[in-house]
């Protein structure tokens, strides 16, 4: 069997770090290593992993003589890293039972997978113990995202080798983990949220303390989008006469999430449409989201308009694109736009549907992606 390194930086927080630690000592069943970074933690805390470290085979401590903040400390873990997987984490976390065996098990169940998250939302009133069992349900299954954030990220080495380290011009941080995911994408591996395992999270303790923390996000956004632009929100009204038509169409919505866009496809619904896509078994994916409307085509025309319209009216962030596949629905929103004033993207169905995969998906949808961010044409 392989194993793990996991990289955890700490600046005090005494409390939540003995929780951490103890809690990875207690539910990790799973080989791992513990490469501990202190960043010049005050003497409580700085004694505590010290002596860890000394009554433990498995530790090994990192000692800076500066708070180097979040990303400096984890690269130098990721420096020392030589083990199969690599996992980033906070001090302020507590996995449960089984928790990185679960992750490891869903980065191999597929090559391209190259970054894997557990869930960490609130249990709400349940146990951590009882809410991680009921996620335990959905063994195996995860959610495709647009990126992996590094409260708890596993990595594959290849990754590493791959891309590099943590980019350091996030400074303290923020959005490092967004950076480095999408360099994973670009890549071509995929980031994914584990169904069923499960890490709580208390978010942004150090941040918190740190006092400044909506200062560091906006200064990281505005580097974050300098390097790699803005994401599209899109909305994709999916109308087909054939199967051939909407397979395609839905994938095409599939690629567009995938390339680190907002996608609201809206479907025609209808007597086959839940067979199609039980038949498809379409991937979770974290920026696609599906909406059911109404089969009645000409109700369909409206209810698009209508979503178009309310999102104008309500003052709500509008679409970037409207991407469009039928040349009915097309004309019938070009009159109409003056109501809205979202671009429309019209997508020829000319490719016969055996000529696609995912990466003919994928291509198409970067040159769609481009075309919207020229606002050249609206002929795809």
């Amino acid at each position: 069997m392989s194993s793990c390194d996991i990289i955890i930086p700490v600046w005090n927080q005494l409390q939540y770090t003995k929780r951490c630690i103890e809690s990875i000592a207690k539910n990790t069943r799973y080989p791992y290593n513990l490469i501990l970074i202190d960043n010049k933690s005050a003497a409580l805390t700085r004694d505590y992993l010290e002596g860890f470290v000394k009554e433990s085979a498995n530790a090994t401590l990192i000692k800076n003589g500066e708070n180097l903040g979040f990303i400096k400390a984890a690269n130098q873990g990721l420096k020392l890293s030589k083990a199969p997987y690599t996992l980033l984490m906070n001090n302020d976390t507590m996995p449960t039972d089984g928790w990185l065996t679960k992750m490891v098990a869903i980065a191999e169940s597929d090559p391209m997978i190259g970054l894997v998250n557990p869930k960490s939302e609130s249990p709400g009133g349940a146990s951590l113990e009882d809410y991680s069992k009921r996620l335990a349900e959905n063994k195996g299954g995860y959610i495709e995202t647009n990126q992996c954030m590094g409260f708890c990220m596993l990595i594959k080495r290849e990754v590493i080798e791959g891309i590099g380290y943590l980019d350091e011009i996030y400074g303290m941080g923020g959005f490092d983990d967004t950076d480095f995911s999408r360099r994973a994408y670009l890549k071509g591996y995929k980031c994914v949220c584990a169904k069923d395992a499960y890490v709580y999270h208390k978010w942004h303790t150090s941040f918190n303390k740190a006092g400044n923390r909506e200062e560091l996000v906006r200064q990281n956004e505005k580097i974050f989008f300098d390097k790699w632009g803005r994401y599209i929100r899109i909305g994709y009204p999916i109308i087909y006469r054939t199967k051939d038509d909407f397979y395609r169409d839905i994938n095409i919505s599939l690629s567009m999430a995938r390339e680190w866009n907002w996608v609201h496809a809206w479907l025609k619904k209808d007597n086959a449409l839940k067979k199609a896509l039980d038949s498809m078994n379409l991937p979770e994916h974290q920026s696609l989201r599906l909406f059911n409307m109404s089969g009645n085509k000409r109700l369909f025309y409206l209810s698009v308009l209508f979503r178009l319209v309310e999102r104008r009216l309500k003052k709500r962030k509008l679409f970037d694109a409207i991407l469009v596949s039928d040349k009915k629905l097309l004309n019938f929103l070009r009159f109409f736009k003056a109501l809205f004033s979202t671009p429309l993207f019209y997508i020829e169905r000319e490719h016969r549907l055996e000529e696609f995969n995912e990466k003919s998906y994928r291509i198409l949808a970067g040159a769609i992606a481009e075309s919207i961010k020229k606002g050249k044409t609206d002929e795809v």
